[in-house]
C-alpha cells in the first residue's frame, strides 16, 4: 500500500480513530528513534533496579521552564576555575 493510499484510508476514519492512530504512530516513532536513547533508558532502569536511582524520570519534552534560570551562587573560586585546575 502506498502512502497516498494510506492517507486516503485515514480520511475515512472518525476523529477518535485518527487520534488512536496518531498515538500508535507516535509510539512507533519513539521506538524507532535511536538505539542510543534505548540503551540509556535500559541503563537507567538497571540503576533504578540496583537502588542507585530512586526513579527514572521521562525526558524533558519542553525546555522552556529551564531557560533563563539564574546561576546557583557558590562560595570561593568560580567552579570553572576549580575544574580547570583539577584537570592540570
Amino acid at each position: 500500500m502506498s502512502v497516498e493510499q494510506l492517507v486516503e484510508a485515514v480520511k475515512t476514519l472518525s476523529a477518535a480513530e485518527r487520534l488512536r492512530l496518531r498515538e500508535a504512530l507516535d509510539r512507533l516513532l519513539l521506538l524507532d528513534s535511536s538505539s542510543a536513547a534505548t540503551d540509556e533508558d535500559a541503563f537507567e532502569r538497571e540503576l533504578a533496579d540496583a537502588g542507585l536511582l530512586s526513579e527514572v524520570k521521562p525526558p524533558i519534552s519542553d525546555p522552556a521552564p529551564f531557560r533563563n534560570r539564574p546561576p546557583v551562587p557558590i562560595r570561593g573560586e568560580p567552579l570553572s576555575r576549580t575544574v580547570i585546575e583539577e584537570r592540570r
